[in-house]
């Protein structure tokens, strides 16, 4: 049919084809010109940002530039999403293998090189430089704000609309508070909250002050930071000072406890003398993340058992 109408468009006019061709060509170079202004006005990393072909189902290609976002994109059942990670990101395992786009300085080229339609930051650990660099490239920059394990339930629902999976969110937020109101109860029950000493760095020694991840998660469990009237989060100590203040549990991130017992001043500390030692993952304490959950029941399970040596002693 269209043949036939071609072969008639000729016999009726044999100047046709000619005017057709000059005129394709004049098109061709017009918008070629128009391309190449485009190009020349806009940077090609905003040109290689380009968005979700689909974006009524979310992001599917997502980088995340923090560690505890990218579990929680895990949590949320979106890993397969996933297409880059930071060298500092260490769970789940199945995600290891994913491009490494930097640590706390990403790599910018790469990560616009990956074509994401959705980088994760959050601004308690992204700096806003970072952030305003991300955005001056045309990336889709999404941003939270979790510093504790309080913020995950406000949080949540507004990852999920973002990321087009806010009935996950919903569910996964429900999840964590039911597990916190859970283990408040069961904090509520100890005979008697044990003072606890957290272990965050050992050389210069660091602590966890009040306003901190890990005071808020060792605050749910049950036990008392020896360390609560320092209002900073990750305070210096002394050794000296520790003595002084005899927490009844060393709570160690850093330090094994093969070295504490050989350190020459925190060995005489009687909670390590009395073996009363529990050793964490730092990545279970200092995210704010599901598994802050697994943290605080561990600490539960070894605060009960604590509870129940002293009674046996009494």
């Amino acid at each position: 049919m269209y043949g036939d109408r071609n072969n008639y468009d000729t016999l009726v006019n044999p100047r046709l084809p000619g005017l057709i061709i000059a005129l394709t060509l004049l098109l061709g170079l017009t918008a070629c010109q128009s391309q190449r202004l485009t190009l020349t006005c806009q940077p090609p990393e905003v040109v290689a940002a380009s968005p979700s072909a689909n974006a009524a189902q979310g992001p599917s290609r997502i980088v995340s530039l923090v560690p505890s976002l990218t579990e929680t994109v895990c949590d949320l059942g979106l890993a397969a999403q996933l297409q880059g990670i930071t060298a500092n990101d260490d769970y789940p395992p199945d995600i290891l293998g994913l491009p490494k786009v930097g640590d706390m300085n990403p790599d910018y080229e790469f990560i616009v090189a990956l074509h994401p339609d959705a980088v994760l930051t959050d601004t308690t650990i992204t700096n806003e430089h970072i952030r305003s660099r991300l955005k001056s490239l045309g990336l889709p920059v999404i941003e939270t704000h979790i510093e504790y394990l309080r913020d995950l339930p406000h949080e949540l629902p507004h990852l999920g609309e973002a990321l087009r999976c806010s009935a996950q969110a919903q569910t996964l937020t429900n999840e964590i508070q039911t597990a916190i109101a859970t283990a408040k109860k069961r904090a509520d029950a100890l005979p008697r909250r044990p003072r606890v000493y957290i272990d965050v760095y050992n050389n210069p020694l660091l602590t966890a002050g009040k306003p901190s991840l890990l005071h808020e998660l060792l605050e749910i469990a049950g036990g008392e930071n020896v360390y609560a009237d320092i209002d900073k989060a990750y305070p210096n100590i002394s050794a000296e000072d520790l003595l002084i203040r005899q927490p009844d549990i060393m709570l160690l991130t850093s330090l094994s406890a093969a070295e504490v017992k050989k350190h020459p001043q925190l060995s005489k500390i009687q909670a390590v003398q009395q073996g009363n030692i529990l050793e964490m993952p730092s990545s279970l304490m200092q995210r704010p993340t599901k598994r802050s959950l697994q943290s605080i029941e561990i600490m539960q399970n070894y605060f009960e058992e604590w509870a129940k040596k002293g009674s046996s002693l009494q």
